[in-house]
């Protein structure tokens, strides 16, 4: 999904957006292009870094992709008022800032780039672990 908001993207910051190791990202990214979904490409500005771009097989995937995502997302809050996926959100929210936190502590300053923020709209409930591609 991530690159699907925007351009090429390096391995790096596909890796650190979606909290997964340099190696995973690697063979994830390999396996998408063996799959002609996606298409690597050495930087100009810097022949170190790879830029991953999705092919047109990629992007054709878009909409199957989010409305297979939105039915997931509708099953998972099926029993759940608006007001409890906002309280399963706010403590996952919690959960994984204290997961990420090095020392335990935590600002709710942190929340920014948090499970509401990935998962775009704040409404969905799988969201630790998923890579978004």
């Amino acid at each position: 999904m991530q690159l699907w908001d925007g351009g090429g993207q390096s391995q790096k910051a596909l890796g650190e957006t979606q909290k997964i190791d340099h190696s995973t990202i690697t063979k994830s990214v390999r396996r998408l292009e063996s799959a002609r979904l996606v298409r690597r490409k050495k930087s100009d500005a810097d022949r170190r870094v790879t830029l991953v771009f999705l092919t047109d097989a990629g992007r054709a995937l878009r909409s199957p992709v989010l409305a297979i995502w939105a039915a997931l997302e509708e099953r998972t809050r099926g029993g759940l008022t608006t007001q409890e996926a906002e309280q399963f959100i706010a403590l996952a929210d919690k959960i994984l800032l204290d997961l990420e936190s090095p020392s335990g502590e935590r600002r709710e300053s942190d929340l920014e780039g948090s499970c509401r923020s990935l998962c775009g709209d704040g409404t969905g409930l799988f969201i630790v672990g998923v890579p978004m591609v």
